[in-house]
């Protein structure tokens, strides 16, 4: 076995210095801040005093006013919202963030979570027929952490007449379902570089950037919590 060799950066001992003393870190800390890159005193601001000022744009999120829009028009319409999400911790994370968020808004909102053994991932046939047959019924469907590659049963949900936002962190396809609006940041001409956020992440992203315009109070620690769950359970990227 041949030894392993590591290869420690190098740094002027000023920059050092001069970022342990601005932010009353140790000298340790400062180099590992230098090392994930995060250099300029704004950078490192940021990193330590996280603030929701500092959010990625939601303009670089492709779709996500327009789902934003539409969750407001359900909202005013009294429409029937069904949140659908996978059973993992990342899914059910995301659904209970949307269902916090739409109850304090009013909205009339459910949610539905596959049966593990007999539905599995994904958007299930079972639940498409229920929705073909009428016994589970809705205006508009929003899919956490899953719908991204279901075009097929996509396509005969829009085919009723619903509504459908899916916001899926997985890979896409080059053909994308039917939906109203998709927010996933790995598709094609999304600008956004958060390449890495899972599905509660998202959808957290999502109900902030909707609290913009329905203002409610005391929130966003709330979903944050949610949020930060599914994060870690899904083993995605923390910086």
């Amino acid at each position: 076995m041949k030894p392993v060799k590591l290869k420690v950066n190098e740094y002027n001992n000023d920059e050092i210095e001069r970022i342990s003393k601005r932010f009353n870190l140790s000298k340790t800390s400062a180099k590992i801040l230098l090392n994930r890159n995060i250099k300029s005193f704004d950078d490192i601001e940021q990193f330590l005093e996280p603030n929701f000022k500092y959010f990625e744009r939601a303009e670089n999120y492709k779709d996500l006013h327009k789902g934003c829009k539409r969750v407001i028009e359900a909202i005013n319409n009294n429409d029937r919202i069904l949140i659908y999400g996978d059973y993992d911790v990342d899914g059910v994370t995301s659904i209970s963030q949307f269902v916090v968020f739409l109850k304090k808004a009013g909205a009339y909102v459910n949610y539905y979570v596959p049966e593990r053994e007999s539905e599995g991932y994904g958007i299930s046939s079972d639940f498409v027929n229920s929705v073909k047959s009428g016994e589970i019924n809705f205006e508009l469907l929003i899919t956490v952490d899953c719908g991204i590659a279901e075009i097929e049963k996509i396509d005969e949900i829009t085919k009723l007449d619903k509504d459908v936002i899916i916001i899926d962190h997985h890979e896409s396809r080059e053909e994308l379902p039917n939906a109203y609006a998709i927010i996933n940041p790995k598709q094609k001409d999304c600008p956004s570089e958060n390449k890495h956020l899972c599905a509660a992440g998202l959808s957290f992203k999502f109900l902030i950037n909707l609290n913009k315009f329905l203002k409610i109070d005391n929130i966003e620690d709330v979903l944050l919590e949610y949020a930060c769950l599914g994060t870690i359970a899904d083993i995605v990227d923390l910086v």
